[in-house]
């Protein structure tokens, strides 16, 4: 068996640490990542996708919500009105009757002018 020199530990050495402060980039790296996904922003992109902006359309992200919860209401009124009703009773308040309100008048409207 070959006996290793002191040059040859020395170059062990300087290869381990090199390796230990690769590893250390990489779970930086991946922390940054996780804090990223995990960042208020994010979540709500994840279940809201029009709400938070992004450059892919024009508008701003509160337009296009407001958008997409009206095109919701509009295939789904008897889901929406129930969710406006016992978000009111549960303690949804006062705005949330009102935003229901507003969108059953605006449906009310729609169906008024597509008959007349």
């Amino acid at each position: 068996m070959k006996r290793k020199g002191p040059s040859d530990r020395v170059v062990r050495k300087a290869l381990l640490q090199a390796h230990a402060q690769i590893e250390r980039y990489e779970v930086a790296r991946g922390m940054q990542q996780v804090q990223g996904a995990m960042s208020p922003r994010a979540l709500v992109a994840q279940v809201l996708p029009g709400l938070v902006a992004n450059d892919s359309g024009p508008g701003s992200a509160f337009t296009r919500a407001g958008g997409q919860l009206a095109g919701w209401y509009q295939r789904y009124p008897a889901m929406a009105s129930t969710a406006t009703w016992l978000l009111g009773r549960v303690g949804g308040g006062k705005a949330i009757q009102m935003v229901g309100l507003v969108l059953a008048v605006s449906k009310a409207i729609g169906m008024a002018r597509r008959r007349g």
